[in-house]
């Protein structure tokens, strides 16, 4: 993938894929990750039909190499995302989104002690969407 579409978002998204533009729907099947993952240098393939613009409307799209970035950092718990609970979690740190799994990893604590005003140290991937899925969670003493 080359570039993405300036003012273009999921399940709509457009990317152009060696000169064609790729156009998604909310009935695109993704495969390998999700339409958030895509982003400039995700490399991809696209089956789909081709419209009278020349685009390619996308029926499905694999996803073949993700850039991920490894991002580590601290802060305090701001808040919690409503309806998110453990193991699944979604709390912000300051401005970043952070979202935990069933393989986070917690050192000097556990899921249910992320509160409001807890600090911690935050390892995890950053994803296309800029929230990092946490892969280590430390709570600060």
């Amino acid at each position: 993938m080359t570039s993405l579409v300036v003012g273009t978002a999921c399940p709509t998204l457009q990317f152009v894929v060696e000169g064609i533009t790729v156009k998604t729907s909310a009935a695109t099947a993704f495969e390998g990750g999700t339409c958030l993952d895509i982003k400039a240098g995700t490399k991809v393939g696209a089956k789909g039909t081709r419209q009278a613009d020349g685009s390619v409307l996308a029926s499905r799209i694999q996803i073949k190499e993700r850039e991920l970035e490894t991002v580590e950092g601290e802060g305090r718990v701001t808040s919690l995302v409503a309806g998110t609970v453990c193991p699944a979690r979604t709390f912000v740190v300051d401005t970043i989104t952070v979202t935990t799994d069933a393989a986070t990893v917690y050192e000097r604590g556990i899921c249910a002690d992320l509160q409001p005003g807890v600090q911690v140290h935050v390892r995890g991937t950053r994803r296309a969407n800029d929230t990092v899925l946490a892969s280590l969670v430390r709570m600060q003493n």
